[in-house]
């Protein structure tokens, strides 16, 4: 569509008015400029783009910065990013009136389709991505576009043989996750202290803490985290006794330095991992390695100058 008139609001947004005026055009495929630019983006960057986007205050984020564009085949394990690690394809909404499901069912019943997908990130869902439309060839050689929530397909919108490609070396889809990337379950662990501590305060912190936290944390690579756990633990359990064995009043300040410095620290590495993992395509990775590098680069200085 070709507009005239029309209303903007800051964050991006277009509406309507009384002068709005509006002709249709023709528009370009996706596979033409300037819409081609947006897949050409490294999917790690997108990523990465998309959490900073997800970070900010609601009301200062422009529409669509949490879109990803994404070209990939699908394959037995879900869908398989040129660049990128293999995802699920998940449902943005799986009521019955709307094909979300339907339709990625369909296209995951088709190994070997080709792709180009508009997706929105999912950060409690690392492994997995909100697909909401595709294109693709079909079986006539025609390009075929839907929004898969509006769009119900059936099987004759899609070739009834998709062989998958035989990867090589130099093939971009060799250069793929075997798996779904995933989050260490321990880090996971640590944001439970975090969220516990907000809820039930001193008292809930020292009664649940885990003393084998800092040690699995460790043995995963974040070393960092460990540390975190381990002040968190020892702030909300610290009762000190004067020289008449009186109880000294706690140190809300020391206690709240330790648990901002969790917090800061598992946000911040929780989404240097998942964009590592989105980076690192070798499909025999480390995620120990990872999990190491990224957990320098999320050092909190201390909890002081957290605080």
């Amino acid at each position: 569509m070709i507009l005239t008139g029309p209303t903007v609001s800051p964050d991006g947004r277009i509406g309507g008015g009384a002068r709005l005026r509006s002709v249709r055009a023709a528009g370009a495929q996706w596979h033409e400029s300037p819409l081609d630019a947006l897949w050409q983006r490294p999917p790690a960057a997108q990523l990465a783009a998309a959490l900073d986007w997800l970070a900010e205050p609601a009301d200062d984020r422009t529409a669509g910065g949490d879109l990803l564009f994404l070209t990939g085949t699908v394959s037995r394990g879900g869908f398989r990013v040129v660049g990128g690690p293999a995802l699920q394809l998940l449902a943005p909404d799986e009521r019955p009136e709307l094909p979300y499901a339907e339709n990625l069912r369909l296209l995951a019943s088709r190994p070997g389709l080709a792709l180009r997908l508009i997706a929105r990130a999912v950060p409690d869902r690392p492994g997995g991505v909100h697909a909401l439309a595709a294109a693709w060839t079909s079986h006539d050689g025609e390009s075929v576009r839907a929004d898969l929530g509006l769009r119900r397909l059936n099987r004759s919108h899609i070739p009834a043989h998709t062989p998958a490609p035989i990867p090589t070396q130099t093939d971009p889809l060799h250069l793929v996750a075997a798996a779904p990337p995933a989050l260490p379950v321990e880090l996971d662990l640590l944001r439970r202290a975090v969220d516990r501590t907000v809820a039930g305060g001193r008292a809930v912190t020292a009664a649940s803490a885990d003393g084998e936290l800092p040690r699995r944390l460790r043995a995963v690579g974040l070393a960092t985290g460990a540390d975190c756990a381990l002040s968190l633990a020892e702030t909300a359990a610290d009762r000190r006794h004067d020289a008449l064995g009186r109880l000294l009043p706690a140190d809300p300040d020391a206690f709240a330095a330790a648990w901002l410095a969790a917090s800061v620290y598992t946000s911040a590495a929780a989404r240097s991992l998942l964009s590592a993992a989105w980076s690192a395509t070798g499909p025999d990775h480390d995620t120990r390695a990872i999990s190491g590098t990224v957990d320098r680069t999320v050092r909190p200085r201390s909890a002081s100058d957290q605080a």
